[in-house]
């Protein structure tokens, strides 16, 4: 696919769309390790955000009905609602997703580079070394929430150690 934009940088770039986490850490995982021999692999990750921290432990593939009448799914919710008390709520469950930062951040080779973000409230510099060295990431941008959405952010750029 690709981005709409005159800017000179966008020949240069590969625009993946991806819905879901899985889809998202398969995209990083191909584009930056390219196990195929005749492909070049990324020089640099950029990682901005965590795409979800949290996913739903089960998906339906159709939309699932308000449980009136006996249908499978609604003896299903009617049970989970009698459990908990609570008529017409439905319980979601959610599972751990996998850190794509800091998975990817493992398979670097050679000269890679890996750049994460990280989103502070307080001590901002003290969480990101700590982000550095838990994600074995080479620089670490941390701002504060006041960024999303603004045109300029004043942002603290920290490097590993190693860097």
């Amino acid at each position: 696919s690709t981005i709409e934009t005159d800017e000179p940088w966008a020949s240069a770039t590969n625009f993946i769309k991806v819905e879901t986490h899985d889809e998202m850490y398969k995209a990083v995982f191909n584009e930056f390790t390219k196990s195929d021999p005749s492909a070049e692999a990324a020089d640099a990750l950029i990682m901005v955000a965590a795409v979800s921290d949290f996913k739903p432990r089960t998906s339906a593939d159709t939309k699932i009905k308000n449980p009136k009448g006996n249908s499978a799914i609604g003896s299903i919710v009617n049970m989970i609602n009698q459990a908990n008390d609570r008529a017409g709520n439905l319980v979601l469950e959610l599972e751990k997703t996998s850190d794509i930062l800091e998975e990817i951040s493992k398979l670097k080779q050679g000269n890679q580079v890996v750049v994460g973000f990280s989103v502070e409230t307080e001590n901002a510099i003290e969480n990101a070394k700590k982000k550095i060295d838990e994600k074995g990431l080479d620089f670490i941008v941390a701002n504060s929430p006041s960024a999303f959405g603004a045109d300029e952010a004043e942002v603290s750029i920290v490097a590993s150690k190693a860097r």
